[in-house]
């Protein structure tokens, strides 16, 4: 596969999926979560959107994990290679 061919199946596939439509839902729940105690944040800073936002990462991941294990091992690879152009090798 050529790396055009796999931009093309990419596309495809966040087209079929539609990642903002899943964000927007879960949202939505996070406003709902007694949890988060919304109304006694005093609105500062980014501290609660940044939670939500980990949260709904995390939601959505294992929503779309890998079934093989070979997969979820070269999904492993991939997040190394992420953290390591980061800066950040555990």
């Amino acid at each position: 596969m050529t790396n055009e061919e796999l931009k093309q199946r990419f596309r495809k596939l966040m087209a079929t999926n539609q990642p903002l439509n899943e964000i927007t839902t879960l949202f939505n729940q996070a406003l709902d979560c007694p949890e988060l105690k919304i109304k006694e944040d005093n609105g500062n800073d980014y501290r609660l959107a940044k939670i939500i936002w980990h949260a709904m990462l995390l939601e959505m991941a294992e929503q779309c994990c890998p079934y093989s294990e070979s997969s979820m091992e070269l999904s492993g690879k991939l997040q190394e290679y992420y953290r390591k152009k980061a800066g950040r090798v555990k």
